[in-house]
């Protein structure tokens, strides 16, 4: 018998029973559309994650002192060479016509008090205008403006934090510290900003000076951070590794996954996640599709047995019906394949709106607002072990094809 014969019959053979093939049909779709959707889901919310530690915080890359990293204080700095040496490298740095960006920073642990209340903070001392080119905390502002050269100690705090210290705009805050001399001391500051990130640890942690104001008050103009944001498509990997050969190890030249592991975790985890929900579900549909084909072999055993009976060998009947199910499976995965596109082309647009759980969302580092995405080949390996465990699970009840015999099966009556 031709392919295409062979093709057209199991055609048929799928809608002789229509109520039945739709059910599976809408069994299989539904179930591989929620699949999907999980999977979009996901990866919308780590690419929230991510955007929010890359555009609020990390940059792309970070650079330290590699002593640093052990006991974050004011002796473990940049050295004025490796200062002057990092702003070359970082200044000729051209990919594709486009100058990358970076903030050095100066970024101390202290205290931040108003009249009655206080609270722990990494304050960052930062240039205005290098920090707005390599972050999105002026973007991030809901009051107020961001910090400028002509203001008199101005500080940028979160929301979270305004509203821990009671404190609003043109309030006056008491920011506590150790100087260079190991020595504490207090520089008032006064409330010019305020912004909201989607990271509730952010946002908890952070507030912003100039970098003068701070260099003065503590007495040390080095510089303990440098924040570099690459532009886009540029090769991460490569950038790290030449900066890395660069300095000869001398420096901490970290990516923004490895400064951040426990995102970098999450990130793993979910794709993990991903994969056992899948498994799952194909496992699930592997049974049905089992009990369904064995159904059909019952049902239709006089008819297999008149076949074995004018010639038809047993291994193309078989072929039939693994046919059979592997048209169920590309149907299916075709349904949720569209249904999935059409879901993804409005909301990944629009996005999906969480705002009744925007706080457990902002703990984890995500903005409320999902915009759902989907990578081809996931959707590919998806709807490929669908087609797969479909045809696997169909090889079940074939076998018995193999045992029957024509008198027998043609003298059945169902």
């Amino acid at each position: 018998m031709k392919k295409r014969s062979m093709f057209k019959l199991s055609w048929r053979n799928v809608w002789r029973n229509p109520w039945r093939s739709f059910s599976i049909i809408a069994a299989m779709s539904l179930g591989l559309l929620g699949v999907l959707m999980i999977m979009a889901f996901s990866n919308g919310m780590t690419l929230s994650m991510i955007n929010n530690a890359i555009d609020s915080e990390l940059g792309h890359i970070q650079i330290h002192n590699p002593e640093y990293l052990q006991q974050a204080s004011l002796d473990n700095s940049l050295s004025s060479e490796q200062l002057l040496s990092l702003q070359t490298s970082l200044d000729s740095y051209q990919y594709k016509g486009e100058q990358l960006n970076y903030s050095a920073r100066l970024s101390i642990p202290a205290m931040m008090a108003t009249a009655n209340r206080s609270r722990g903070i990494r304050i960052q001392g930062v240039n205005p205008m290098m920090e707005a080119k390599t972050t999105n905390i002026e973007q991030l502002l809901s009051q107020g403006i961001w910090l400028n050269d002509s203001q008199k100690k101005p500080i940028v705090i979160s929301e979270r934090n305004a509203k821990r210290l009671n404190a609003r705009l043109k309030s006056k805050i008491i920011v506590t510290y150790s100087n260079s001399n190991a020595q504490v001391a207090g520089t008032a500051f006064r409330v010019v900003g305020i912004f909201q990130s989607g990271s509730s640890m952010f946002d908890d942690g952070y507030a912003f000076v100039l970098q003068s104001d701070l260099s003065s008050a503590v007495e040390s103009h080095l510089i303990q951070e440098i924040a570099i944001r690459l532009p886009p498509s540029a090769p991460l990997n490569q950038f790290q590794s030449d900066l890395q050969q660069h300095f000869n190890a001398q420096l901490s030249i970290q990516r923004w996954d490895q400064r951040q592991p426990m995102l970098a975790t999450m990130i793993q985890a979910t794709a993990f996640s991903n994969a056992i929900i899948l498994t799952i579900f194909v496992c699930a549909m592997g049974f049905g599709i089992i009990n369904v084909m064995l159904m059909v072999v019952f049902e239709r055993t006089r008819e297999f047995g008149v076949l074995l009976a004018i010639g038809m060998q047993s291994r193309m009947i078989a072929t039939l019906l693994l046919l059979e199910s592997s048209l169920l499976a590309c149907v299916s995965t075709s349904i949720a394949g569209l249904l999935c596109l059409a879901f993804l082309s409005y909301f990944g647009r629009y996005g999906l709106d969480l705002g009744q759980m925007a706080q457990g969302l902002n703990a984890f580092g995500s903005n409320s607002l999902i915009y759902p995405q989907l990578e081809w080949l996931q959707f590919c390996y998806s709807a490929a072990s669908v087609i797969v465990v479909a045809i696997i699970a169909a090889l079940v009840p074939a076998r018995r094809l193999f045992k029957l015999a024509p008198h027998t099966a043609m003298a059945e009556r169902h």
